[in-house]
C-alpha cells in the first residue's frame, strides 16, 4: 500500500550522529544491524511489484496456447490439458505450452492482421522454415538522473573586501554542500538467444554504465574576488596559515585563497578550482526460464550473476600567493594545497526476476522486475598534500595527518533494477524503444560523504576524523533504443 516515493524512503540509510569507526567487518554494528539490513532486503522485494524495467529478450512474438506441459520435456502433449492421476484434468495453457504457434502438429494458422509482420505473430511459418526469431541484439542511449551527492561546503565567494565566510552577509557557497548532476548520458546493450523451437530456456548477456559525469567551480586570479574554503577551525590564533586574522577561538573560518579584510588589506591572491566526478559500469550474465505464456504474453524466470562499479572523487585544488604582513608566512609565499577524496564501491553478486512482455499487433510493453543481492567491496582512499614554495609537505586543507589513509570495508547489499519500456515494430526484425529505468545501490560509500569540515590546519589532533560512512544512493533514466530479432 506504499507509494514509490515512500519505499524509498524507508529505504534510505538513518541520519549518522557520531563520527563512525573504521572497520572491516561485513556488519558495522555502529551503523546498521543484521536485522536493518534484512528489513531493507524485504522492502526491497516487495517493492519489486511496483517497478518494471527493460526486459530485451521479449521480442514480442505471439505463443499458441494450443499445448501445455508441466515440466520442461517436449513430450508432443498438444491437448492443452494435464492430466492428473485421479483421472481429472486442468487447463494448463498459461503455464508452459511447449510449442510456437505454427509449429504445433496442426500447422499454421492465420496470419491474419499479422501478415505484414508474421515474426510478431502467431503464424511463424511465414518467417521461414526455421520459426519466428529466437536471438535478440539491442543497443540503447539512457538518459540519466542521479541523486545528489553531500559533501562540506569546498568553495565560497564575496566581494573583494568580504571574508568570505560561509553564512556570512555577501558571501555565497560556490561548490559543494549539494551536488547535483543533471543529466548525465548513459549506454546499455544486451544480446542472447533462446534454445529449441520451444524456447523455454535461453540465455542472454547485459552491459551498461554512464559516461564519466564531471561537475566543477573554478574562480580566480583575479576578478576583484574574495575566494575561500571554509571549514570549523580548532587551531584559531596560528599565524603559519592563510586564514581569517585577527580571530583566536575556536569556530568559523575559511582558508583564504585570494582576498582583502575590510579595512582593504591584501591577503592573498590565488585560485581554486573543485572538481566532482561520478563513474558507474556494470554486467550481467542471464539464464531465462520460461514461466507462462499466451497468444500476446510471455513470462520468464530470470536469473544469474551481477557485477557493478560505482566510483565517485572529489578534488581541490588551490594555488595562492601570500600578501598579508601579520602572519608568520613570508610575503610572497606561493602556497599550493590538493584534497584528493576517492570512493570505489564493487559489487559482485547473482540476481533474481521476472521479465514478462504484452503484445498488440506492432507494439510491444515490457517489464522486468529484478534484485541482484551480494558482496559490495567499497574503497575509501584520502590523499592530500601541500608545498610552500615548491617544498612538499603533508595534508592538504580537509586531508590531514589524522585522516589520511585507505580503508576497505566488504557488506552484504542488494541493488534492485526497476523500469518499463514500450517498443514499436517499424519491420518484422526491427523495433525502436522506449522507457524508463531504476537503479538503487542499498550500500555504498561517496567521496564527499568522507570529508569532515572540523579541522585542525596544523595537522595535529584527531581531526578531521576518518568517517568511511555508508549510505544507499540511486540512479533514474529515460532509455531510447534499438531493438533487433533474429
Amino acid at each position: 500500500g506504499r507509494s514509490v516515493p515512500e519505499m524509498l524512503f524507508f529505504l534510505r540509510d538513518p541520519p549518522v550522529t557520531a563520527d563512525l569507526p573504521i572497520t572491516t567487518l561485513t556488519l558495522d554494528p555502529s551503523s546498521e544491524n543484521l536485522t536493518m539490513k534484512m528489513n531493507k532486503l524485504l522492502v526491497s522485494l516487495l517493492a519489486l511489484g511496483l517497478y518494471a524495467q527493460e526486459a530485451p529478450a521479449q521480442n514480442g512474438t505471439h505463443f499458441s496456447p494450443a499445448s501445455a506441459t508441466r515440466n520442461l520435456r517436449d513430450d508432443g502433449d498438444l491437448n492443452r490439458y494435464a492430466t492428473y492421476d485421479s483421472g481429472t484434468s486442468a487447463d494448463m495453457s498459461v503455464l508452459a505450452p511447449t510449442t510456437y504457434g505454427s509449429e504445433s502438429a496442426s500447422g499454421c494458422s492465420s496470419c491474419g492482421d499479422y501478415s505484414e509482420y508474421s515474426s510478431y505473430g502467431d503464424c511463424g511459418c511465414a518467417a521461414g522454415s526455421g520459426g519466428s526469431p529466437r536471438g535478440w541484439l539491442t543497443a540503447e542511449t539512457l538518459f540519466v538522473f542521479a541523486a545528489d551527492r553531500t559533501s562540506p561546503v569546498l568553495a565560497t565567494t564575496a566581494a573583494q573586501d568580504v571574508l568570505p565566510l560561509q553564512g556570512a552577509t555577501g558571501v555565497s557557497d560556490r561548490f559543494g554542500g549539494t551536488i547535483s548532476s543533471g543529466v548525465m548520458p548513459g549506454y546499455r546493450m544486451s544480446a542472447g538467444r533462446y534454445f529449441g523451437t520451444q524456447k523455454k530456456i535461453g540465455l542472454g548477456a547485459r552491459g551498461y554504465g554512464i559516461y564519466n559525469s564531471s561537475e566543477s567551480f573554478s574562480a580566480g586570479p583575479g576578478g576583484n574576488l574574495s575566494i575561500g574554503v571554509p571549514f570549523f577551525n580548532l587551531a584559531r590564533g596560528s599565524l603559519s596559515q592563510q586564514v581569517v586574522p585577527g580571530q583566536t577561538s575556536f569556530g568559523n573560518d575559511a582558508y583564504i585563497v585570494q582576498g582583502n579584510t575590510p579595512a582593504s588589506v591584501p591577503i592573498s591572491t590565488g585560485s581554486l578550482r573543485a572538481v566532482e566526478n561520478l563513474q558507474m559500469v556494470g554486467g550481467e550474465l542471464s539464464g531465462y526460464l520460461l514461466l507462462a505464456r499466451s497468444d500476446s504474453s510471455r513470462h520468464d524466470l530470470v536469473a544469474g550473476y551481477t557485477y557493478n562499479q560505482l566510483r565517485n572523487r572529489i578534488t581541490l585544488d588551490t594555488t595562492s600567493t601570500n600578501l598579508f604582513t601579520g602572519d608568520a608566512i613570508t610575503n610572497g609565499t606561493v602556497l599550493t594545497t590538493r584534497d584528493d577524496f576517492s570512493a570505489d564501491n564493487r559489487f559482485n553478486g547473482a540476481h533474481l526476476g521476472v521479465l514478462s512482455s504484452v503484445v498488440r499487433k506492432r507494439v510491444n510493453l515490457s517489464t522486468l522486475a529484478k534484485v541482484s543481492f551480494g558482496n559490495m567491496n567499497s574503497r575509501v582512499g584520502v590523499l592530500g598534500n601541500t608545498t610552500v614554495d615548491g617544498t612538499p609537505l603533508a595534508g592538504g586543507i580537509f586531508a590531514q595527518n589524522s585522516n589520511i589513509r585507505t580503508t576497505t570495508t566488504d557488506r552484504f547489499a542488494f541493488l534492485p533494477e526497476l523500469g518499463i519500456k514500450m517498443g514499436y515494430s517499424v519491420r518484422p526484425n526491427v523495433q525502436f524503444t522506449v522507457g524508463y529505468t531504476m537503479l538503487l545501490w542499498s550500500d555504498v560509500v561517496l567521496a564527499g560523504e568522507q570529508m569532515e569540515s572540523t579541522i585542525n590546519l596544523s595537522g595535529a589532533g584527531a581531526r578531521p576524523a576518518p568517517l568511511n560512512k555508508h549510505s544507499s544512493f540511486w540512479m533514474q533514466s529515460v532509455d531510447l533504443g534499438l531493438n533487433l530479432v533474429f
